[in-house]
């Protein structure tokens, strides 16, 4: 497994009805360590990805994410069940 970027390199919108609780609970309920990261944000971390989830009625999702092209389902990009309308940008080395 690729070893995760220096600097974000995954950025994403999430256009839904669920609060940034919710969100994080459901990549929680795949297995990911889910933390706050302030008093109203949160973290989300496995192996191969941090992200950071915040923002109110848009709800933005940022960090590293290793392999980050050959993850789309993932990370929500094709989200089983339909969370809502997602938004997903990479950046790329070079």
């Amino acid at each position: 497994m690729a070893e995760l970027p220096d600097t974000s390199n995954f950025y994403s919108s999430l256009h839904c009805g669920l609060s940034r609780e919710q969100v994080a609970r459901l990549f929680g309920a795949l297995g990911w360590r889910v933390s706050k990261c302030s008093w109203t944000d949160f973290e989300v971390k496995c192996p191969w990805a941090e992200l950071v989830i915040e923002g109110e009625s848009t709800i933005l999702m940022h960090g590293l994410v290793a392999d980050v092209l050959d993850r789309p389902e993932e990370l929500g990009c094709a989200p089983p069940g339909g969370w809502g309308v997602l938004h997903c940008g990479v950046l790329r080395a070079g």
